[in-house]
């Protein structure tokens, strides 16, 4: 999120709103129909000038509250507080860029965390609608610019992207973040050869654009190019040992190769660097799955849960194998009745027939258990 306080220098004039119309309307019709003073019954222009300064001073004062108090609520990821104060100074003047900028911002921001609901789309093209207000007032703030690009492309609008991308490489060619971001953009759009191309330049005109070393790393191993995305991302933890991206997707890349000691290992620094991040657990847990330690990766399983409760319908399958081999039988039979429910019958063949005659050799284990003297 660009800061608030870089865009300080912005222009901040004041222009009355239609709310400020309405009152200047309201004054005047006071002041005519008010008692003349002295002998004259006219009201002079200086009078009328002081009450009308009087009151865009007012309207002023609010608007700059306003903005205060949401730019403050937005910096504490309050996001529905701050777009309720932004909006409301938005009314009283929608010509501050300040203002505009910060509510776009906020609406971004709620589109980030809502990616998962259908609020999104609604939010991110809120959002982009007040970012093209601002760039067609003021095209020249790279801020918005690279905004109206990223939103662009988290819509799937690859051509707007590009055209944004475009705009800021022409006045900036050897930037390697606008050169990673174009490349994301070439990525998602399925135009893997050039997306690695421009991913090079950037990491060649910055080499510590650490995203781009990640980014092309995933691009590379999907082709299972595994050594030079293990080198890409080895690089980029060279430059920052806890840049936690690449160090899950190096454990991601040994899970790929089967190289389970080494997956764990990697996890296990996620783990230790974010504990309550459930993508290192759920990593940790397969490869501990793989190794057999069944009581281990039982635990981090149980922590994919609590985090983030809608892998459980996945998890539940390996859980359910993990306690059958711990001769637990109760709890495996409880796990692959969840696995089954979950799944319907059409998808997951090969794992729910596998549970299916897990249920009956758990059922078979108890009864000889019980009938055991």
């Amino acid at each position: 999120m660009v800061c608030f306080a870089s865009l300080r220098w912005l222009s901040c004039r004041y222009v009355f709103s239609p709310t400020g119309v309405l009152a200047l309307l309201v004054v005047v019709a006071w002041l005519v129909t008010t008692p003349a003073w002295g002998s004259s019954a006219a009201i002079s222009s200086a009078r009328l000038a002081a009450h009308l300064s009087q009151h865009q001073q007012q309207l002023k004062t609010s608007e700059l509250m306003l903005m205060n108090e949401g730019v403050a609520a937005l910096g504490q990821h309050n996001y529905a507080k701050a777009y309720d104060l932004l909006r409301q100074a938005y009314d009283v003047n929608p010509t501050n860029t300040l203002v505009a900028f910060n509510l776009a911002t906020t609406l971004e921001e709620l589109g980030d965390a809502t990616r998962r609901t259908d609020l999104k789309p609604s939010l991110y093209a809120e959002a982009q609608r007040y970012y093209e207000l601002l760039h067609a007032r003021q095209p020249q703030i790279d801020e918005v610019t690279l905004k109206l690009a990223r939103l662009a492309h988290v819509q799937g609008q690859w051509q707007q992207a590009q055209k944004w991308y475009g705009q800021l490489l022409a006045q900036h060619p050897q930037h390697g973040m606008l050169l990673f971001g174009l490349a994301s953009v070439l990525d998602d759009m399925g135009d893997t050869a050039q997306a690695e191309a421009t991913y090079q330049q950037a990491i060649a005109h910055d080499s510590k654009a650490l995203p781009a070393y990640n980014n092309l790393a995933l691009l590379l191993s999907n082709q299972s190019r595994f050594a030079e995305a293990e080198r890409l991302l080895r690089t980029a933890l060279k430059h920052q040992p806890t840049y936690l991206n690449a160090r899950l997707n190096l454990g991601n890349l040994y899970l790929k190769q089967q190289s389970w000691k080494q997956a764990a290992h990697e996890f296990d620094a996620v783990v230790k660097q974010q504990p309550k991040l459930a993508y290192g657990h759920l990593g940790k847990a397969n490869a501990l799955f793989q190794l057999q330690q069944w009581e281990a990766a039982l635990a981090h399983y149980q922590q994919v849960e609590q985090l983030m409760p809608e892998q459980s319908p996945t998890i539940t399958y390996y859980m359910a194998i993990a306690h059958f081999n711990l001769k637990r039988y109760s709890q495996a039979q409880n796990y692959a009745q969840v696995f089954l429910a979950a799944n319907p019958q059409q998808q997951q063949q090969p794992q729910r027939a596998l549970l299916q005659r897990l249920i009956v050799a758990a059922k078979m284990a108890e009864a000889q258990a019980t009938a055991s003297p």
